[in-house]
């Protein structure tokens, strides 16, 4: 089972652009993901998912047309690819670089 990290950017948990973290969770599960966890209802998610990576993504796509008025842009990654990236990041020297303030989005 493949893991996935999704990242939303731009939504709010309530006012505009409204991202309801109890419906997207209950979408993703009925589709067939597992462990679905948001974390502090941030609209950002973590999930199990037996679907390949661009399976995945059409399946986020169908979901946000489906159920969200407005355009939603998100990141998705594998676990192993946010961890990499994360990793790599904590590794570098990113203060003298100027990405203290502009991690990942």
């Amino acid at each position: 089972m493949n893991q996935y990290v999704l990242l939303f950017r731009a939504v709010n948990i309530s006012g505009k652009n409204h991202l309801d973290n109890t419906l997207l969770k209950s979408l993703l599960s009925q589709k067939g993901c597992s462990n679905v966890v948001s974390y502090i209802n941030s609209g950002n998610f973590c999930f199990s998912c037996d679907l390949e990576y661009d399976k995945v993504r059409e399946m986020i796509d169908d979901i946000l047309v489906a159920n969200f008025s407005f355009n939603v842009n998100y990141y998705l990654g594998s676990y192993q690819d946010v961890k990499k990236m994360l990793d790599d990041f904590l590794e570098s020297n990113f203060s003298e670089k100027g990405y203290y303030d502009n991690i990942i989005f």
